[in-house]
């Protein structure tokens, strides 16, 4: 892994860099953090990644010491001057002044998971929609990073969250879709969801635009199709939930479509064929 390290602005060595004894983010999870595909060695989303991190800052208390064209600057910079083709960058801030930019190289996901698909379990704990923190990608991560071990533990890929009145909310690490009667639905951020990158690409392309309202858990077990989607995965099919199938328990026409056409949308920002 390649770390790069920032305190109030300034690179520190990685390794002398230290966390204040009393940064929020180390003591009660007051930061945030973009997991970022690099693709083609650039990094296509950044945009989006940076309009939602700028969004969510202020709902921490967050005041940014540095410049959005300059946090993009250093982002780019080390992905360049590594000459990585394709990694996932992780882009951590703390409400104490720790700026953290990490570089794990490869490609996050192989074809024969995409072949395959996921296979879900559905989460014990709940999402809160009531919680300003479902809006942001904070630091505060732990029930989701529980629930996906647990999930993995039981040889499952994700967990999917119910919202504190039963509806669809999202996955540990992903937002969820599924066809209903022909048409693409996903869970409001009413729901508790997340306002996901990669869904807000699945948004804008898709056509008919997604429906977007609260679903309970009989319609995705009622789907004709589903798919859960993050920055680093794009589309990955959604097969199974707790051991039912999804439609036919395979990666389904209409998903794959919308992979292909995810797939052409982030070569075109990369200056790459999509493959």
């Amino acid at each position: 892994m390649i770390v790069k390290v920032f305190v109030e602005g300034q690179p520190v060595h990685e390794g002398t860099a230290v966390i204040a004894a009393d940064d929020p983010g180390f003591l009660y999870g007051a930061g945030l953090f973009e997991t970022m595909r690099v693709s083609g060695g650039g990094i296509p989303l950044l945009d989006r990644h940076l309009d939602r991190l700028f969004r969510s800052l202020p709902v921490l208390g967050i005041k940014p010491w540095f410049a959005r064209e300059e946090l993009a600057g250093s982002v780019q910079r080390i992905v360049q001057e590594k000459g990585i083709a394709e990694a996932a960058c992780r882009l951590t801030i703390t409400a104490g002044g720790l700026v953290l930019i990490t570089l794990r190289p490869g490609s996050p996901y192989g074809e024969e998971a995409y072949e395959r698909g996921f296979r879900a379990l559905w989460a014990t704990s709940r999402r809160n929609e009531c919680s300003r923190l479902s809006a942001v990608k904070s630091l505060n991560y732990a029930d989701s990073w529980l629930e996906r071990r647990k999930a993995r533990d039981a040889g499952a890929d994700e967990a999917l969250f119910l919202d504190t009145r039963g509806n669809l909310s999202e996955g540990s690490a992903t937002n969820l879709f599924f066809w209903k009667g022909g048409r693409l639905c996903t869970p409001a951020l009413a729901c508790g969801a997340l306002p996901g990158v990669a869904r807000g690409v699945i948004l804008d392309i898709a056509d008919p635009k997604p429906v977007e309202g609260e679903f309970g858990p009989k319609d995705l077990l009622r789907a004709e199709e589903a798919f859960v989607t993050n920055a680093l995965m794009g589309v990955m099919p959604l097969v199974q939930v707790e051991g039912n199938p999804v439609g036919s328990g395979k990666p389904g026409p209409n998903t794959l479509s919308l992979l292909a056409k995810f797939k052409g949308y982030i070569a075109a920002l990369s200056g790459r064929v999509a493959r």
